[in-house]
C-alpha cells in the first residue's frame, strides 16, 4: 500500500508532463506549417533552363558570343532565272567565315512575382546557379515581356538588377529613366532580349539587401 501510494503521485506527474509536451508540440507543428504556408505563398514562380545547344547571334556580346570560323569551299560560276530574267552569279574562292554563337547560359522563361522582393530573390537564384555551373560561368538570358496585358512591363525592373538589353538604344532609354528615379509607374514599355553583363553579376546579388 505504501509503494503504491507512492507511485501514484508519481505517475501523475509523468502524465501531467506528457501532455503539456503533447501541447507544445501540437502548437510548434502548427506554427511551422504556417511559416511553410507563408515562405510558399511570398516566393516568386520563376521557370527557367540550362541552354547548351549551339545557337546562332547576329551580334558580338562580350563573354556571352563566341566566334567560329567556318570554311566556305570555292564556287563556281552560275546562271539563274528569275521572273523572265538571267541573272550570273559569280564564282567565289574558298574563304572562311566568322560565325557568331551564344555560349551556354541560363534562360528564365517565365518570372511571376508573388509579392515585394520575391522576384528579385528568384533571379538571384538563377544567377547563383549560373555561377556553379562552369559551363554557363553567370551568363542569364532572359526576354522581357509584358504579361499583365499591357498595364506593365519588366524592362525597367530588370535593368535595375543590371541586365541589359541588346539594343543599346534601349539601354540609353532605360539609363535616362533610372536616372530621374526609375519609377515604376513611368517605366518603359520596351520589350526585348535581356542579358547580365559579367561586370554587374555582384551589383544583382547585391540588390535588395
Amino acid at each position: 500500500m505504501r509503494i503504491n501510494k507512492v507511485v501514484q503521485p508519481i505517475t501523475t506527474k509523468i502524465n501531467k508532463a506528457c501532455k503539456k509536451v503533447s501541447k507544445y508540440m501540437s502548437r510548434t507543428q502548427k506554427t511551422s506549417q504556417l511559416k511553410n504556408d507563408a515562405v510558399e505563398f511570398k516566393s516568386a514562380l520563376c521557370r527557367s533552363r540550362l541552354v547548351t545547344e549551339k545557337i546562332r547571334s547576329f551580334g558580338f556580346i562580350e563573354d556571352y558570343v563566341s566566334v567560329e570560323k567556318e570554311y566556305i569551299p570555292q564556287t563556281k560560276e552560275r546562271t539563274v532565272y528569275q521572273c523572265g530574267k538571267k541573272y550570273i552569279i559569280p564564282s567565289k574562292p574558298a574563304h572562311y567565315e566568322e560565325n557568331y554563337y551564344i555560349k551556354p547560359h541560363y534562360y528564365i522563361d517565365e518570372l511571376y512575382s508573388r509579392s515585394k522582393g520575391s522576384g528579385t530573390i528568384a533571379v538571384q537564384n538563377v544567377v547563383k546557379q549560373s555561377l556553379k555551373n562552369p559551363q554557363t560561368n553567370g551568363r542569364v538570358i532572359l526576354t522581357a515581356e509584358c504579361i499583365d496585358g499591357g498595364k506593365t512591363y519588366p524592362t525597367g525592373f530588370y535593368y535595375k538588377l543590371g541586365f541589359r538589353s541588346t539594343d543599346p538604344s534601349i539601354n540609353e532609354i532605360l539609363r535616362k529613366w533610372l536616372n530621374a528615379g526609375g519609377d515604376r509607374a513611368t517605366a518603359p514599355r520596351l520589350p526585348g532580349s535581356m542579358y547580365l553583363p559579367k561586370e554587374n553579376i555582384k551589383h544583382c546579388l547585391k540588390y535588395g539587401k
